[in-house]
């Protein structure tokens, strides 16, 4: 034990003597001199001061700056005690003896569960990352939840259309304002082109596609359990089918303009004459491009044939030798509306077969004119070469077109013996519908070559000896022509 200062005892000894200590003293002697040692171990405790005794019980203490043991009551102890809450004690709290009552570590955060009870959560690295942001924005930031960046920012349209219900279409009326329905009026379709009708026409589930009636595929012949759409006026013109073969016998009419009997409706492909403001006229000689006017309602398309070239003949003193003649060209004649035409049309002209060679040479077959496959006008062939040819060339066949009459052919060839007659070679064949006449033969003494062919579609004529060993070649026939009728509304 600590030997504490020492206390001076008086006593009277009368040596020899004894020393003795009481409860919580020792003694010791020890050269003459004694020793006395407080044993606090040994002094009973006492719990509690009743606050009556608390002036008049002491306790001892040493006072350094003298030296000296001093006592002090319990009352002057409690008021230093007390004298230092606030300033050098801590004052006893329910709330700091809960925290106190926790148990600290890495990235936990004291809180309290309820009156003077507390406990510990995570408070993770993360977090701290948001407390210590010290605005909205910044703390957004850290969120990733900046509006128009990371999220959608405030919208009054997309708020309307959260405060809808029930299903349906969703409707815009009006700013910010919205509805859900589930009929869709006209108004709110796509516009559609001019003269279409909306529907699907692939025979199979598709999506609906605007359909104009001129741009379907064309049945040329339909058959009479065909359906055709029409407008009821004695239902309030409901939409109703019809069969093809049911058309031709509701066309009839008892009367038109005062004139009885039986009248048919015009047919769909005719076009009312009442629509016609003007007429313009094509002509082409020469191989090309066809680019209707754009407002022609319809045409007549005519294609004249080439004509064939005229045959050649040898020449034989004291004989008169003449080759035949070629033939003319087909013309064709086709009425066609402005929808078959389309954008464009190419147009062919067949050039005239050449004069056969004077060595009893056939002529050349004329070339067909055309625009496109709508209308054909086939050349004719040339005539045969030599004095025993008695056929001339064969007229144009039958081409395409409304109207296609063949072409007429050329006269035959021959010969005399004799040189005392004037005898023609054999002409050409005439272009049909009246295009280009077919050339005259040629006559006289010598030789003669044939005569070209007339404009356009004509036949050359034969070439012509007569008592000359020189032969003669026979005449060209004339190129063809395309010429077109516009019949335009302005």
């Amino acid at each position: 034990m600590a030997l504490l200062p020492k206390v001076k005892f008086k006593s009277q000894v009368i040596f020899p003597a004894n020393v003795y200590g009481r409860t919580g003293i020792d003694v010791a002697k020890q050269n003459g001199n004694f020793y006395l040692d407080l044993d606090y171990e040994e002094f009973a405790t006492i719990s509690a001061f009743p606050d009556a005794l608390e002036p008049t019980t002491f306790l001892t203490a040493w006072e350094a700056s003298t030296n000296t043991f001093e006592k002090i009551s319990v009352t002057n102890i409690k008021a230093d005690i007390t004298a230092g809450f606030g300033s050098v004690y801590q004052p006893l709290d329910v709330e700091l003896t809960a925290l106190a009552g926790t148990t600290s570590a890495a990235d936990k955060l004291p809180y309290f569960t309820g009156p003077g009870a507390a406990a510990v959560a995570d408070f993770t690295p993360f977090a701290r990352t948001l407390v210590d942001d010290t605005t909205q924005a910044a703390m957004r930031t850290t969120l990733a939840l900046t509006p128009g960046t990371d999220i959608q920012a405030l919208d009054a349209d997309l708020t309307a259309l959260a405060a809808l219900n029930g299903t349906g279409i969703a409707r815009r009326t009006a700013a910010n304002t919205w509805s859900v329905g589930t009929a869709v009026t006209s108004a709110e379709l796509a516009t559609m082109p001019a003269y279409t009708f909306k529907g699907n026409n692939s025979g199979g589930a598709a999506t609906p596609i605007d359909v104009d009636i001129a741009g379907l595929t064309t049945k040329a012949s339909p058959a009479g359990t065909d359906y055709v759409m029409l407008s009821d006026q004695a239902a309030g013109g409901a939409w109703k089918k019809a069969a093809v073969s049911s058309i031709g016998a509701a066309g009839a009419v008892a009367s038109y303009e005062g004139r009885s009997g039986a009248v048919l409706a015009l047919p769909a492909d005719r076009i009312n004459l009442g629509a016609v403001g003007v007429i313009r006229v094509q002509k082409f000689t020469a191989s090309g491009t066809y680019t209707p006017n754009a407002n022609m309602l319809y045409c007549i398309i005519e294609c004249a044939g080439a004509g064939g070239g005229g045959g050649g003949t040898n020449g034989t003193a004291g004989t008169i030798n003449w080759s035949s003649g070629g033939g003319g060209g087909n013309t064709s004649r086709r009425t066609v509306a402005a929808a078959t035409i389309g954008a464009s049309q190419t147009v062919t002209i067949g050039a005239g077969g050449a004069g056969g060679a004077v060595a009893n040479g056939t002529g050349g077959s004329g070339g067909d004119s055309s625009v496109g496959a709508l209308c054909i006008g086939k050349g004719a062939s040339g005539g045969q070469g030599g004095s025993n040819a008695t056929a001339g060339g064969a007229g144009g066949v039958t081409g395409t077109g409304d109207i296609s009459p063949p072409g007429q052919p050329g006269g035959g060839g021959g010969i005399y013996t004799s040189t005392n007659f004037n005898i023609p070679s054999g002409s050409g064949g005439n272009a049909s519908l009246g295009f280009g006449s077919g050339a005259a033969g040629v006559a006289g003494f010598g030789a003669i070559t044939g005569n070209a062919g007339g404009l356009y579609g004509g036949g050359g004529s034969g070439g012509l000896t007569s008592n000359t060993a020189t032969g003669a070649a026979g005449g060209p026939g004339a190129n063809g022509i395309v010429i077109i009728t516009e019949f335009c509304s302005q």
